[in-house]
């Protein structure tokens, strides 16, 4: 994401297993779908996010 910076709470692939245990968890154990709200979260504990949020691109916009 253009304009964030994130301080890190692990290594990358300690990153990658927090993220993507859960996703596998929710989509084969339980068969079901992922809610917004727990990608959210799962975004939100890797790390302490800096700097300001961006507005999304419009067409036409880089």
């Amino acid at each position: 994401m253009a304009g964030h910076e994130i301080g890190m709470a692990a290594d990358p692939h300690g990153l990658s297993a927090m993220l993507v245990g859960p996703l596998l968890y929710h989509a084969t154990m339980r068969a079901g779908s992922v809610s917004p709200r727990l990608i959210e979260q799962l975004i939100d504990s890797l790390g302490e996010w800096h700097g300001t949020p961006s507005a999304p691109a419009g067409p036409g916009q880089p």
